[in-house]
């Protein structure tokens, strides 16, 4: 089992902006700008060699002009891991006329 199970960390960082515009009498539009950082750690099972589940502990910031806000998180994913290397010598094969 610990043979086909990886520990991974991932980081995500963003940015943008939303507009909200509410209808009553008067409208008005609330804009905001926000910015993204989150850290998470977890283990992927690999089913087979391009195929994994994951599970994975998360904290999510988002900062808003005005605010902040905090989270805490679990994350359950299946990623499939493609073969970039044996895609690049397959493409190189077919180049050279092998």
């Amino acid at each position: 089992v610990l043979n086909k199970a990886r520990f991974f960390v991932g980081l995500e960082t963003g940015f943008g902006t939303n507009r909200n515009k509410y209808t009553p009498v008067p409208s008005y539009v609330i804009k905001n700008s926000y910015g993204i950082f989150d850290v998470e750690a977890g283990f992927a099972y690999f089913l087979t060699s391009n195929v994994a589940l994951e599970a994975a502990l998360k904290l999510e910031n988002t900062f808003y002009s005005t605010a902040s806000n905090t989270a805490l998180g679990i994350r359950l994913g299946f990623q499939i891991h493609l073969p970039t290397a044996r895609m690049k010598e397959a493409y190189y094969d077919v180049k050279r006329g092998n």
